[in-house]
C-alpha cells in the first residue's frame, strides 16, 4: 500500500490472489514466478522476496528452509537482469533479529544454504527443531546479502542488497507463535524497550526507505528494527567484555600482546557471536516487486 500511494506499480507474487500466483517453495514454482514477473514489466526498480514461513511446532522444517532462503534467492537473481535495466534499483531481504538473539540456531543449516545446496540443506534441517532452523535461514539471508551485494553482478550493475531484521511485530504470524504451547509463553515474554511490539507499517516504513535512492549509500547493511531488544541485549555484555578486555591488557607485559587485544568480542554477524533472546519471526505472505511507472 506505501509503494502504491507514492505513485509506484506493485506487482505481488503469491500462492493465491496475486498478479503472479506461485509456489516458492520448489524449483518449478520459483521459475514460474520469475516467467510471471518478466511478463509483466522488463525492468523492476525494487524487489522485496518476503514469503516466509514461521519457526513452529511442527512446522516442516526442510521446508522453512526452501521457502525462507532458497525461495528469496531464486526470486532475486532470476530478476537480475530487471533489476540491472533499472540503472539504479534495490533488493530489500528480511531477515530477523533472532540471528544474533537467539542461541542454538542451526548454524550448520545455515552455512549450507550460503553454498547454495537446497538438497543438503534441507537434509540437514529435517529432524531438526524448526524454531533453531528458522534463524538459520534468516542469517543465511543476512550473509548472502552482505557477501553478494559489495560484488561485481550487484552493486557492480547498480543493484543494492540490503536486508531488514525487524522484532516481535504484531502480525498474524505473531499471532500463530502465540497461540503456539511451546513457543507462545516465550514470545510474550519477548522484551523490548519500547514496552510494545513493533507495528507493520513500521517495517513497511523502513522497506520503503532502503527501497529509495534516499539510501544510496547503503550496500550489504543488516537494519535492526526491534525496538530495542537487540541492542538491549547486547549493551551490558559489551561493557562487562570491555572492563574484562581493559583488565587483562592492564596486566599484560607483552607490547605485542597489549597493542593486539581487543577492547570488546563483536557480537555481530561477521564474529557470529550471539547473545540470549528470544525471536518472534515476523514476516507477510507474499513477495512484491515494485516498478516504477
Amino acid at each position: 500500500a506505501l509503494l502504491r500511494e507514492q505513485g509506484d506499480r506493485v506487482i505481488t507474487v503469491d500462492q493465491r490472489d496475486a498478479d503472479v500466483v506461485a509456489d516458492l517453495s520448489t524449483p518449478e514454482g520459483r521459475t514460474a514466478a520469475v516467467a510471471g514477473v518478466q511478463e509483466l514489466t522488463v525492468v523492476v526498480h525494487g524487489l522485496v522476496p518476503c514469503a516466509g514461513i514461521v519457526g513452529a511446532t511442527g512446522v516442516n522444517s526442510a521446508k522453512i528452509v526452501s521457502v525462507n532462503f532458497f525461495g528469496a534467492i531464486a526470486l532475486v537473481r532470476g530478476l537480475q537482469r530487471q533489476l540491472a535495466a533499472a540503472g539504479s534499483s534495490s533488493v530489500v531481504l528480511l531477515a530477523s533479529n533472532s540471528i544474533t538473539g537467539m542461541p542454538g540456531w542451526r548454524a550448520s543449516t545455515a552455512d549450507l544454504c550460503l553454498a547454495e545446496d537446497e538438497e543438503a540443506a534441507r537434509a540437514d534441517a529435517a529432524d531438526a527443531d524448526p524454531l533453531t532452523v528458522y534463524p538459520g535461514t534468516k542469517a543465511a539471508l543476512a550473509w548472502w546479502a552482505r557477501r553478494e551485494g559489495v560484488t561485481e553482478a550487484w552493486i557492480g550493475q547498480g543493484i543494492r542488497l540490503n536486508s531488514v531484521a525487524p522484532g516481535s511485530i504484531d502480525s498474524p504470524m505473531t499471532d500463530q507463535l502465540l497461540a503456539d504451547p511451546t513457543v507462545g509463553p516465550l514470545v510474550a515474554a519477548y522484551p523490548t524497550a519500547i514496552g510494545r511490539m513493533g507495528r507493520p507499517s513500521e517495517i513497511a516504513a523502513l522497506i520503503g526507505f532502503l527501497l529509495s535512492d534516499a539510501s544510496s549509500l547503503m550496500v550489504g547493511a543488516v537494519v535492526y528494527a526491534d525496538g530495542g531488544t537487540d541492542a538491549g541485549a547486547k549493551s551490558t555484555k559489551g561493557t562487562r567484555r570491555a572492563k574484562r578486555a581493559k583488565s587483562t591488557r592492564a596486566r599484560c607485559t607483552c607490547p605485542r600482546r597489549r597493542r593486539s587485544a581487543p577492547a570488546f568480542a563483536s557480537g555481530g554477524l561477521s564474529a557470529g557471536h550471539y547473545v540470549a533472546a528470544w525471536p518472534s519471526l515476523p514476516k507477510c505472505s507474499s513477495s512484491p516487486a515494485a516498478s516504477r511507472t
